[in-house]
């Protein structure tokens, strides 16, 4: 298995960001993350108080809290996509108009170079 090095762009410092990538490595799931922005759209706490409101289950305390909790994050993240469409291809978009930008004061281009580390176990 080979790994991959590749110097990333900097778009808030003058140190260059280094990535290493083992490969096809799964570490599960991302965790879901609220992001403080969502709070500026109109009506979404209103939203969320009557998403809560409309969920009813029978069970014990904490059985119920976990279970709205979990609906509530499925609807968050449908209401996401829906909204905000892709944040990450927006991210994307973004860290390129960065790399433009870097290019056009100096920079070399050298964080889009890649290089193929072999690994001492072959």
């Amino acid at each position: 298995m080979g790994v991959i090095q590749r110097a990333l762009s900097k778009p808030t410092s003058d140190h260059t960001p280094v990535l290493l990538d083992g490969g096809g490595v799964s570490w599960g799931p991302s965790p879901f993350r609220f992001e403080l922005s969502w709070l500026e759209e109109p009506n979404l706490i209103d939203l969320i108080e009557s998403w809560w409101k409309e969920m009813q289950f029978d069970s014990n305390p904490g059985y119920i809290m976990w279970r709205k909790l979990k609906e509530l994050k499925d609807k968050l993240k449908e209401w996401r996509s829906k909204h905000l469409g892709r944040l990450d291809n927006k991210g994307v978009d973004l860290l390129k108009e960065i790399e433009a930008i870097d290019v056009k004061e100096g920079g070399d281009g050298s964080h889009r170079v890649e290089t193929e580390v072999k690994s001492p176990r072959n």
